[in-house]
């Protein structure tokens, strides 16, 4: 079995649509597990219906506190942890879990389009004029200025 942990804070509609294409992109028994940290009724109720578990937090207590209040419900092999605007592709989760034959931590491929074309992240500097540039910008006003303009 694997295990999906999602972590919502006000993204229900969001969830759901993780939810939806998290259990199309495998063949295998996938338990899905939400922690609500909006402290909100209705978004404990949209989510309600499309979680095998739901676990609606007292307090905010961030992503990294969702996963660890989540993490105990989990009982797959393997756990999928996923913010709630993830759209997974079709065998996603599968060939995530197949990975962890060989690894102890597996990540994504991300996309910034459906069609993927765009890997994430697309602003990321990394040609060493790039970089150069980035760092003399953020030393000398002058240089920040005329790298602004040149672009």
């Amino acid at each position: 079995m694997i295990s999906l942990l999602i972590v919502n804070y006000r993204s229900a509609a969001l969830a759901v649509e993780a939810i939806r294409t998290a259990r199309a992109s495998t063949d295998a028994s996938l338990q899905v597990i939400v922690v609500d940290n909006s402290c909100e009724d209705a978004e404990a109720d949209a989510l309600r219906d499309h979680a095998d578990a739901l676990i609606v937090a007292e307090t905010n207590r961030g992503y990294a506190g969702g996963i660890n209040l989540g993490r105990r419900a989990c009982d797959g092999e393997t756990i999928v942890v996923s913010n709630p605007d993830v759209t997974f592709a079709g065998g996603a989760i599968d060939r995530l879990h197949d990975a962890l034959e060989h690894a102890a931590v597996a990540g994504p491929a991300l996309f910034w389009d459906e069609g993927h074309r765009w890997m994430l992240p697309p602003g990321d500097l990394n040609t060493a004029p790039e970089k150069l540039d980035e760092v003399l910008a953020s030393r000398s006003r002058a240089w920040a200025w005329s790298a602004s303009t040149a672009r």
